[in-house]
């Protein structure tokens, strides 16, 4: 036998190696579907309670503000509207809730997709033994029903999200069944969450997952659209990190709605404008697919 063959043979099995993904801006468009969802919904209020459309925008964000996140489904319920209007609970569920709910969805189901070639990679890194995770700092209700609408959450090892958000207790009956039943849990058996004051996960929960998975950095891939809470977070536990540039083609008309509704704080915009000036990526990908290239096969052969 081939001596340089036989040396290939005996060594040891290739360590643990994984991919860290984000999700929104990542693996799908968030911006271009959420937006025009949210006008949607917008639009079925204005027609059903003859309130300005500015007003309600408004009378949203406060609620977004007080929830820390775009992504509170229950909303609606919650606006100050309702009290000049006096409308009661069952009023606003049926009459309001209901047609404007659906309206997102419909919107919803038509805009959110999956960035060309993310099935496919998410296919090859199962196939290549890769410990796949996924990581957001939205609600983990929203990240793991978004996962499963799309149905890649079969891929994923572990899921860590910012915990969000409980069903409330005036959220719409289906909704409660549904929540009892499991509904809207994935198939991902790990997951495990952040408080919003870490604003993405910090460096140390990362840390605890690799000693989980007994991986090291050099064997990690981590993958985000934001160079300040993903290309930065990767190089603080100093594993590859992979700015995803292409999650920053946004339609201009989307963008202004989520400057409206997000409750960023001063905080957040400084870090993303110094971020821009002091993070330099490892590597920079404009397709999912470059992933690939980047990682590896650990079936290659040594050359003899």
């Amino acid at each position: 036998m081939n001596k340089r063959l036989k040396v290939n043979l005996e060594m040891e099995r290739p360590k643990k190696r994984a991919l860290i993904t984000d999700l929104d801006g990542t693996l799908y468009n968030w911006a271009d579907f959420f937006a025009p969802s949210f006008r949607a919904m917008i639009h079925v209020l204005n027609r059903i309670t003859g309130v300005d459309e500015n007003r309600l925008i408004e009378s949203f964000r406060r609620v977004y503000l007080e929830h820390k996140t775009v992504e509170y489904a229950f909303a609606i319920q919650e606006l100050d509207i309702w009290e000049s209007l006096k409308w009661s609970p069952e009023e606003i569920e049926k009459k309001a809730v209901k047609p404007a709910w659906g309206a997102f969805k419909r919107v919803r189901g038509k805009n959110l997709r999956l960035y060309p070639h993310v099935r496919e990679i998410l296919e090859w890194a199962k196939s290549e033994g890769l410990i796949i995770i996924a990581f957001t700092d939205s609600p983990l209700y929203q990240a793991e029903m978004r996962l499963k609408f799309l149905r890649i959450d079969r891929f994923f090892d572990e899921l860590l999200s910012w915990y969000g958000y409980g069903v409330p207790p005036h959220a719409p009956k289906e909704v409660l069944d549904k929540h009892a039943a499991g509904r809207y849990v994935s198939r991902i058996s790990s997951k495990s969450w952040f408080a919003m004051s870490e604003a993405k996960p910090n460096p140390e929960k990362f840390l605890l997952l690799l000693h989980k998975h007994q991986l090291s950095p050099d064997n990690t891939y981590m993958v985000g659209d934001s160079l300040w809470k993903d290309v930065g977070l990767a190089q603080k536990i100093d594993a590859h990190d992979i700015w995803a540039r292409y999650g920053k083609n946004v339609q201009e008309k989307n963008l202004e709605t989520l400057r409206r509704i997000t409750p960023w704080s001063e905080e957040e915009i400084t870090k993303n404008k110094e971020a821009r000036d002091r993070i330099r990526p490892s590597y920079t990908i404009d397709d999912f697919s470059e992933i690939k290239s980047i990682i590896g096969s650990r079936y290659l052969l040594l050359p003899f």
